[in-house]
């Protein structure tokens, strides 16, 4: 029997504080445990009221246009319509937002429907640090949206970046998304059809570089100036922010044995097994 596969055995094992040793009776080979790695939640909103939100323009509410969502509804003829709100939180260098969102008519313009940034001000002309996704909607309405994604460093002009690959999100779908800061100038974008965020749309995911924005501070929700004033509309739903992090799923927790260097990872409740101590 390998060193391996009896750490494969102890996978059952999992309800031990962390830290333990278990001890191989037969074999005097100690194992190592490390509880399951939960994430913890820095942010999140149902958007089931507009409490700590402020309000810029009309086309842009809050638990308003449509019952317990954001929702952006046309385009301005000048200036930005948003709302926004404080994370409690300055992020690091790496986060991940998670949060769903459908377009509901795509006309031939654009939305920021999601962005994190490092102030209060409207997100592509104020002084301000930021970054999130972008709708182009030149498919109009029975094609949706595309995903592009935008970044502002500073009093510098902001930018969008088209993905390699176009990830298309078709008007009435609901979609589930992932934006991940994996890196001081990384952006991954993931597009998900189920709500676990196991089955990514095509194209899916992506990744972009973009400014190095930093300090980001604030959850902002935009349309975009439009003189024609075409409709696109999207809601959004169910935000979470984590922090520190490139993936919000839960570690496993895991038995190593440090002479071989195996890790077995535990997905299981513990089982009855006389032939392990665990100190």
């Amino acid at each position: 029997t390998s060193k391996l596969e009896l750490i494969a055995e102890k996978t059952l094992i999992t309800n031990v504080q962390d830290n333990s040793i278990l001890v191989e009776k037969d074999t005097g080979e100690r194992y190592w445990f490390d509880e399951a790695v939960i994430p913890s939640i820095t942010f999140e909103d149902d958007y089931t009221n507009n409490t700590g939100w402020t309000q810029t323009g009309t086309r842009t509410t809050v638990d308003s246009g449509s019952a317990d969502k954001v929702k952006g509804t046309g385009n301005p003829s000048s200036g930005q319509d948003f709302v926004v709100k404080s994370l409690g939180a300055t992020l690091s260098d790496t986060w991940v937002a998670d949060f769903d969102i459908k377009m509901i008519s795509a006309g031939d313009w654009y939305s920021i429907p999601f962005g994190l940034c490092a102030g209060t001000g409207a997100n592509l002309t104020s002084n301000q640090d930021g970054c999130g996704i972008w709708f182009n909607g030149n498919g109009g309405v029975a094609a949706g949206a595309r995903i592009f994604v935008w970044s502002k460093v500073g009093s510098g002009s902001w930018a969008t970046v088209s993905p390699t690959s176009d990830i298309w999100l078709v008007a009435g779908t609901q979609y589930y998304a992932r934006v991940a800061k994996t890196g001081a100038t990384t952006l991954k974008i993931s597009i998900f059809t189920d709500s676990s965020r196991t089955t990514h749309l095509t194209n899916s995911p992506q990744s972009v570089t973009i400014g190095a924005v930093g300090s980001l501070t604030h959850v902002q929700h935009s349309s975009q100036t439009d003189a024609a004033d075409n409709l696109s509309t999207w809601e959004i739903d169910t935000l979470k922010v984590y922090d520190g992090v490139t993936n919000p799923d839960t570690i496993p927790a895991t038995w190593t044995n440090p002479v071989c260097a195996g890790t077995i990872s535990s997905t299981a409740t513990m089982g009855s097994n006389g032939d392990f101590d665990v100190e």
